[in-house]
């Protein structure tokens, strides 16, 4: 039997939509309501298809002849389909194997209420869907990866390697103060805090920076207040240093200040994507906790960012308790867009949820 995935979330459509390619494009006219009507797959490459009914909702199948237990098809809302990647399995037909047959010539069925809905069918190249890195966007600085680790579990972590190309590599020479390269209740690797004296530094950064994109993939590990994460450094006093914390409520917060972006739920043994954007002083700052913006508020940060310091402030003290798998950080301010993109990514390979 072909195989498919259905998937109506527009969002995920946009997150998974870089870098795919249009290989065909159609149109069927359902001139009589409750009528079938019939789109055949073009192209062979054809890995998956959008589909957007225009003007009214209608439904559609991929199986076979469309009724009122087929699929919804939201009027003007972009609905991605998985097309058929496999055929009887992943070797594909008795004695062809998977590169052998082709979804040309498979045929989608439509059906409106009304007469004269239109249906576009877009086909395109489906081993792109899900490829996307944060490398694709301009302006990134920062990219530590827990999974890139080539440590064994519960080794001590000296150095955590920068895959952004802009050299900035997390280091603690300090045997002492070195957090721990452990795989989670989830099978993740992470890098673990929770000693007094762990952190890892980055001292100088390549280059100052402000405005500032960024984001954690975090799981906190006890719900104590003020726990660092990220904290900017070296200069400025105690109320101007950090870029990333826990609040005394248990809720996140992006920076100092008086107003700053503050909310979402902290939950020891949870991981969440916790991503920001941090401007300079009465200029918006934005916090999002797992793809969605949560607040917007305003900081004490006046000067760019020179250094950094993970897992701690930069006086050593307020100690992160918990683990990362993720860090990414721009120099710049990415555009909603662009946050969706990135924000895709880390759900897909961190395995964590959107809200």
């Amino acid at each position: 039997m072909v195989q498919f995935r259905n998937d109506e979330t527009k969002l995920e459509l946009d997150r998974n939509m870089a870098g795919v390619f249009e290989l065909a494009q159609g149109e069927v006219t359902c001139t009589t309501l409750n009528t079938d009507y019939t789109y055949r797959i073009q192209d062979y490459r054809t890995g998956f298809l959008v589909l957007i009914a225009q003007g009214a909702d209608a439904r559609y199948d991929l199986l076979g002849t469309t009724g009122s237990d087929s699929n919804w098809l939201p009027a003007d809302v972009p609905t991605k389909v998985r097309a058929p990647m496999r055929r009887y399995g992943v070797e594909g037909p008795k004695t062809a194997g998977r590169d052998m047959w082709s979804p040309a010539g498979l045929e989608v069925h439509f059906q409106a209420p009304d007469n004269g809905t239109k249906i576009t069918v877009i086909e395109t190249l489906g081993a792109q869907p899900g490829t996307f890195l944060p490398t694709a966007i301009n302006g990134l600085v920062l990219w530590l990866r827990s999974s890139s680790i080539a440590l064994a579990a519960n080794s001590s972590v000296s150095s955590w390697e920068d895959e952004s190309g802009a050299n900035n590599h997390a280091i603690q020479a300090t045997p002492a103060n070195q957090p721990t390269l452990v795989y989670d209740s989830q099978g993740r690797k992470a890098v673990r805090f929770g000693a007094s004296s762990h952190k890892l530094v980055i001292d100088p950064l390549a280059s100052s920076i402000l405005p500032i994109s960024v984001f954690t993939v975090v799981t906190p590990r006890s719900e104590d207040e003020q726990r660092m994460i990220l904290d900017k450094g070296p200069t400025g006093d105690a109320t101007t240093r950090f870029i990333m914390y826990r609040e005394t409520t248990d809720t996140w917060n992006l920076g100092p200040g008086s107003a700053p972006p503050t909310g979402g739920t902290v939950v020891s043994g949870q991981t969440d994507i916790v991503s920001g954007l941090h401007k300079i002083g009465a200029d918006e700052c934005i916090l999002r906790e797992n793809g969605t913006q949560i607040d917007t508020g305003t900081t004490n940060i006046t000067a760019a960012l020179e250094s950094l310091h993970i897992g701690c402030d930069q006086t050593s003290a307020r100690q992160f308790n918990g683990d990362l798998l993720e860090i990414a950080m721009y120099d710049h301010e990415l555009t909603a867009a662009q946050f969706d993109l990135v924000d895709g990514y880390l759900s897909r390979v961190n395995k964590v949820a959107l809200a």
